[in-house]
């Protein structure tokens, strides 16, 4: 990895390529720990499918409620935009996610026999007696030609589209959440320029000082989404906590039923509400315990969670084309015409 890292980096311009070397150890790295920990990760990932395709309906919803009730106001973004995938097409987005997994499974066979090949018998293997743009021309032909372009298109295009559905929904229910993270960052863009960017200016360089209005509006910007989705962190907690309880107790109450356990329906009954409402207070409040975050070490474990939570909140907060170019001001007079 580290030799096309190279092989890509002695392509690019020479202004980019030194970053991309000095970056190369860094990412190998992080593919090294990938190597190590992603197996694990399938395996658990196919035991909960297996799991899911076992167990019956209303155990699965229980236990979906169970993860709302406890989990919802750590990842809101995460289990938002399951939902909305749910609501746009979710069999087709798991088509095409199997398919680019089929492919990349056969890629990667492929890429392990390659790399086992001796073809001159001396006890080496013939990837590490190439120079980097040899293995960067090999690799490049092994993926090209054990691949299926047109399975590889379809399921990537089905997958943006999926997106586009995804992405707008939860643009439209977090839009407020959007709305409060923008008001705070403009608010503070005062405050900011008159106290903060002299202050700025006096300890910078002369030749760095064009850096400070553009690295100060990014610090606005993070801390009013920061804030903003904190907000909803605690929202989102309250609404899937009560969501989830609710969900969990009807289920059980179901099973019960079926086992004999228990005669009527949850229609008849408080003891759902009872136990759902009971089910909701202990989920806010281990929530709330958390700080409505995921503490370390396990947030290390929850990776991939932590990845998708803070794409899809950039994703949604990021204004685009049109929309930057309705917000954008016309004139010096401030907000609401008032300011200098």
């Amino acid at each position: 990895m580290a030799d096309l890292i190279d092989a890509a980096a002695d392509q690019a311009p020479p202004a980019l390529a030194k970053y991309i070397k000095l970056l190369a150890p860094v990412v190998v790295a992080i593919l090294s720990v990938l190597e190590v920990v992603w197996p694990y990760y399938w395996e658990f990932l196919k035991l909960c499918v297996t799991t899911y395709h076992l167990l019956p309906k209303d155990a699965v919803t229980a236990i979906v409620g169970l993860v709302f009730c406890f989990c919802g106001g750590l990842y809101p973004m995460v289990f938002a935009a399951v939902q909305a995938a749910q609501l746009t097409g979710w069999d087709e987005t798991v088509k095409n996610v199997s398919e680019l997994v089929d492919q990349g499974k056969i890629i990667a066979a492929r890429n392990k026999e390659d790399d086992d090949i001796d073809a001159d018998n001396d006890g080496i293997a013939d990837v590490k007696q190439v120079d980097a743009q040899a293995l960067l021309l090999r690799k490049t032909k092994l993926v090209l030609t054990n691949c299926d372009p047109g399975r590889i298109n379809a399921a990537l295009g089905g997958l943006y589209k999926s997106w586009l559905g995804v992405s707008a929904v939860c643009k439209v229910q977090f839009a407020r959440t959007v709305a409060l993270a923008r008001t705070i960052s403009e608010l503070a863009k005062k405050p900011c320029d008159l106290l903060l960017l002299p202050s700025l200016n006096a300890i910078v360089p002369v030749e760095y000082r064009l850096w400070l209005p553009v690295l100060v509006g990014w610090m606005r910007q993070a801390i009013g989404m920061w804030v903003a989705f904190y907000v909803q962190r605690i929202i989102s907690a309250f609404t899937s906590a009560v969501r989830g309880g609710l969900q969990t107790s009807r289920a059980l109450l179901r099973m019960a039923v079926k086992q004999g356990l228990w005669s009527g329906s949850d229609e008849d009954t408080y003891a759902d509400e009872i136990l759902g409402w009971s089910l909701a207070a202990a989920g806010f409040y281990f929530q709330y315990t958390l700080g409505f975050s995921v503490p370390y070490p396990l947030n290390l474990v929850l990776w991939p969670f932590e990845v998708s939570e803070t794409y899809i909140m950039w994703a949604v907060t990021s204004p685009s084309v049109g929309e930057a170019a309705a917000t954008a001001p016309t004139t010096s007079h401030g907000w609401l015409r008032f300011g200098r």
